[in-house]
């Protein structure tokens, strides 16, 4: 499971680039009960943003990484958590083809 982003995508390599792969797929998730509110979790994990998908799928090389965060109540936890994650990373882009 991964997205290809169709937006503008700044590199650390000091380029930017549209259509650059990003998974989230060989990233654990975290979660953590909330302290003082009951019923509510934080749910972290990282996701890696690769050249391309051909780039993914030959070396594995993730040119960057960037955390991602979401608060769920317990009833949500039964969810595919992964794909929660990826519907809020998508919020975050204009264009993008699920893969």
């Amino acid at each position: 499971m991964g997205i290809i982003v169709n937006d503008k995508i700044d590199l650390p390599i000091g380029t930017s680039k549209v259509q650059c792969y990003f998974n989230i797929a060989n990233e654990p998730i975290i979660i953590q009960r909330h302290s003082s509110i009951s019923g509510l979790y934080f749910i972290s994990t990282s996701f890696c943003i690769y050249y391309d998908q051909d780039s993914y799928l030959k070396n594995g090389i993730c040119m960057d990484k960037k955390k991602i965060s979401i608060t769920l109540k317990s009833s949500e936890l039964e969810q595919n958590l992964y794909q929660v994650l990826y519907d809020t990373l998508k919020k975050s882009y204009e264009s993008y083809i699920n893969i």
